[in-house]
Formats: structure tokens, C-alpha cells, sequence
């Protein structure tokens, strides 16, 4: 029984995974490899190549965005009882 009860704390929490997981990429690319896009951005950053830097950072947040959206969706195939109630919350503030 305590599982599903707990299905919403541990989704929260695999969101906020999601995109951590995606800043702590960058940071092992700076400062350990010579490849990926935290690199490329690094690279690009320091000869001053500001388009490349940003599309690299473009598809940083992108990446991120899309874990984010997986699990976003997961949440509500897993639980469409807390989606409901947070639309009908929707509707009751607007009156």
C-alpha cells in the first residue's frame, strides 16, 4: 500500500533528477573530456564562436526539457486521478 502512496513524491523527484542529471553532465564534460556538448559549449565559448555555443546550449535544454516531458507524461499515465483534480482546482479558481 505504501507504494502508490508514494508515486507522487517519487515522480516530483525524478524530474528534478531529470534535469540535475542533465547540469551534471555539462559539468563532468568542462572539466574531464574532450568531447559532448558541455565541451563543444566550452570550446566554442573561448574562440568566441557564439553561434555554435548556443546551439550547443539550445540542445542542453532541449535534453533536459525532454526527460522532464517523459516523466511528466509517465506522472500522468500513473496517476490521472491527481491530474483531474488539479483541473477541476483550475476551474473552481477561475469562477
Amino acid at each position: 500500500m505504501t507504494f502508490p502512496a508514494a508515486l507522487p513524491s517519487l515522480l516530483s523527484g525524478l524530474k528534478l533528477a531529470a534535469v540535475f542529471a542533465v547540469t551534471g553532465a555539462v559539468v563532468a564534460e568542462y572539466i574531464g573530456t574532450d568531447r559532448g556538448l558541455g565541451f563543444l559549449s566550452e570550446l566554442t565559448t573561448g574562440q568566441f564562436e557564439t553561434v555554435v555555443t548556443f546551439a550547443a546550449v539550445a540542445w542542453l535544454a532541449a535534453i533536459g526539457l525532454a526527460y522532464f516531458a517523459l516523466i511528466s507524461l509517465a506522472e500522468r499515465l500513473l496517476l490521472p486521478y491527481r491530474h483531474r483534480a488539479v483541473k477541476r482546482q483550475r476551474r473552481s479558481i477561475r469562477r
